[in-house]
């Protein structure tokens, strides 16, 4: 609060504060000033600021993963088999969680992080794999044949405080769709 010539006060928005007669709700006090068009337009500036900030830090906020070229996301989404291998995919089709990245492993070894929206795929020998994510939060055994494609769902978890993830192998039927609204991103594996 401050004071101005004529002993005036005004409140840290530059608007005058009228002492409320008593009995008054502060309330009706309340609308009483913001009705001059002077408090009004002081406060809408001080509001589109305060937007402008929150969504820069929301901005900068998501996370950061290595995006493949379009070229090899286009390639990818033809969802050709390979009689040598199996094609595993790793996908997050949401946006909850977005602003954490989240890893996930095979067999002990780092093979990407995921950000919202995304996929990675990689190639795997036939057998037995242990998936995990967000440490030993998350694990999946999966048992991969030659020529086969698999698909990873890896769902966020939001916890009370810090969020998870549940892998889970789905259908192709349900992989390739998902895989389709997601940008491929750089696996590690």
């Amino acid at each position: 609060m401050q004071l101005h010539h004529k002993g005036e006060r005004k409140d840290a928005l530059d608007c005058p504060i009228k002492a409320p007669p008593p009995a008054t709700c502060l309330l009706d006090n309340f609308f009483s000033i913001m009705s001059t068009s002077a408090c009004l337009k002081s406060f809408q500036s001080f509001f589109l600021r305060l937007m402008l900030v929150a969504l820069a830090v929301i901005a900068t906020g998501c996370a950061s993963v290595n995006k493949a070229p379009a070229s090899a996301d286009a390639e990818a989404k033809q969802f050709k088999s390979n009689a040598a291998t199996s094609q595993v995919y790793v996908y997050r089709n949401e946006t909850m969680g977005a602003a954490i990245s989240m890893p996930v492993t095979v067999d002990g070894k780092l093979a990407g992080t995921t950000g919202a929206n995304s996929y990675f795929k990689f190639d795997l020998p036939a057998g037995d794999h242990k998936f995990t994510s967000q440490g030993d939060g998350s694990q999946l055994s999966v048992t991969t044949e030659l020529g086969k494609l698999y698909f990873i769902w890896q769902e966020v978890k939001m916890g009370a405080f810090a969020a998870g993830s549940k892998l889970q192998l789905v259908s192709d039927e349900v992989g390739k769709k998902a895989v389709l609204e997601c940008a491929r991103i750089q696996s590690t594996y």
